[in-house]
């Protein structure tokens, strides 16, 4: 039972909150000390409740949520709680003073996972009639692994997309209809004790909702969020797997940029833009006459954009002897480029499964890190993983690659494997272990959130690995 017909709400389940919960999680200190002529570092821990920094943009996975409902009538406001230092007492005000009946969350991070689950504790000590769904790219992935009394305040996980799946759940609750022939969701039995799994369907948007800023709270202090395009037709192993690609009309993507340039004011100071895309550059034709569009509305607007790519994409498709092409990144008003190359290491890109290719790989990498950093208005950084599997020849071969590239280096970006379910990781770390030695790096706060750091092989602990992350960060972001 699929109904998407456009109807105008009349019920008490129209008015709908979402959140954008904050972060809590643990940090990390590193000490050292000398014992003889060894140096130990030791690693320790911090369990304390951290407010995250200022949210550094806005949730677009919420605001295409709540542009979608929109259209159907339902009246849907944001709660953007990241980087409140006294997010439960802003929630309090906002559940108490309104008349909410729905309260979605967004759990796209482990990091938000504990203050999820608070909050639809709070609520529904509040008021139980409450109907709190959660989505996101965390918690529906682990539903099936939780304790039920860990998850028990929360009525429905979307897993997946969410906007088909919201306005599905809002008109069964408001018929009172059965909501067991909605695709892709988990419901809360609660007098069994246990999350039930309606069933798997492929249900994604084939057009991209045209969203609504004006819906996003203080959204003119953030740096604007455009997405251009969902999904990503790679199968890297250490990603969450993900839906088909699609691409945006060119239509409502012209609306977005215009929308955004008169409420921010554009021409009278600069503005940030954040290119949501997992693979920037993948369609080059499409790419092409975005490019053109920014450039023209360079001209009259001061603004400057940003976004991620692969290095063999985007050097292959726009840089490669076509200096027209790098004129008009220029021109467009590219400012970042987040180039994810993970390793420069052969040995350890095949193993993510990142290249077929990996020698042409880094080859472009340092192609595009060499070509665009030329450009003092660019900054092309790219980023690293200590993997599964990282050994001293892997971690080697990274380290020249940064040296030989270092006259071009403006900085990067190092993180140490994080092993997430509906990974392919995930399925194989069993390999890993019995190959290279890998051990997932359990305690109390990891088997929580049940996301868990690795111990990338026999040669480099988990712990050696944070010292090096933290190490080959300083280093090459020296002339930051």
């Amino acid at each position: 039972m699929i109904f998407c017909d456009k109807m105008i709400t009349k019920t008490r389940y129209r008015y709908i909150l979402l959140i954008n919960p904050e972060i809590r999680g643990p940090e990390y200190e590193a000490f050292k000390s000398k014992t003889n002529s060894e140096v130990i570092y030791e690693w320790h821990q911090i369990r304390k409740n951290t407010p995250g920094k200022i949210s550094s943009s806005i949730n677009i996975g919420l605001l295409s949520i709540a542009s979608y409902l929109s259209q159907y009538g339902y009246k849907v406001e944001i709660l953007d709680l990241m980087g409140d230092k006294h997010d439960l007492d802003s929630l309090k005000k906002v559940i108490f003073k309104n008349e909410f009946k729905v309260v979605g969350i967004s759990n796209l991070f482990y990091c938000t996972m504990e203050s999820t689950l608070e909050y639809a504790s709070m609520i529904k000590q509040f008021s139980p009639d409450i109907k709190i769904i959660v989505g996101g790219t965390h918690l529906p992935e682990i539903v099936h692994i939780l304790p039920y009394e860990v998850i028990k305040n929360i009525d429905f996980i979307v897993k997946g997309e969410g906007e088909i799946p919201m306005l599905l759940i809002l008109k069964c609750l408001e018929q009172n209809v059965n909501l067991c022939n909605i695709p892709n969701i988990y419901i809360n039995n609660r007098k069994a004790k246990k999350f039930i799994f309606t069933f798997p369907q492929k249900l994604y948007l084939k057009m991209l909702p045209e969203v609504d800023y004006e819906i996003y709270p203080h959204f003119q202090k953030h740096p604007i969020v455009i997405e251009i395009d969902r999904g990503c037709p790679f199968n890297c192993e250490f990603c969450i797997k993900s839906p088909y690609f699609r691409i945006k009309s060119f239509k409502k993507l012209r609306n977005e940029f215009q929308k955004v340039f008169n409420a921010k004011d554009a021409t009278k100071k600069e503005i940030n833009i954040i290119i949501a895309s997992n693979t920037f550059g993948l369609n080059k034709r499409f790419t092409l006459k975005l490019l053109d569009l920014l450039v023209n509305y360079r001209k009259k607007y001061d603004f400057r954009w940003g976004a991620q790519t692969r290095p063999d994409i985007f050097y292959t498709n726009y840089l490669y002897n076509d200096a027209k092409i790098l004129e008009k990144l220029v021109s467009s008003g590219l400012k970042s480029l987040s180039l994810g190359l993970e390793s420069a290491s052969p040995r350890i890109l095949s193993l993510m499964n990142k290249t077929k290719n990996p020698i042409k790989y880094i080859k472009d990498a340092e192609k595009t890190i060499c070509i665009l950093n030329k450009y003092d208005s660019i900054y092309c950084r790219p980023n690293f993983i200590i993997y599964a599997g990282e050994n001293f020849d892997s971690v080697n071969d990274t380290f020249k690659f940064l040296y030989r590239n270092i006259d071009y280096l403006k900085g990067i970006h190092v993180s140490t494997i994080m092993m997430y379910p509906n990974s392919l990781l995930w399925e194989h770390i069993s390999v890993y272990t019995q190959l290279y030695g890998t051990q997932v790096y359990k305690d109390e706060y990891w088997e929580k959130v049940k996301a868990y750091p690795l111990s990338p092989s026999s040669e480099i602990n988990f712990l050696e690995a944070k010292f090096l992350e933290r190490f080959m960060t300083k280093i090459f972001n020296r002339r930051l």
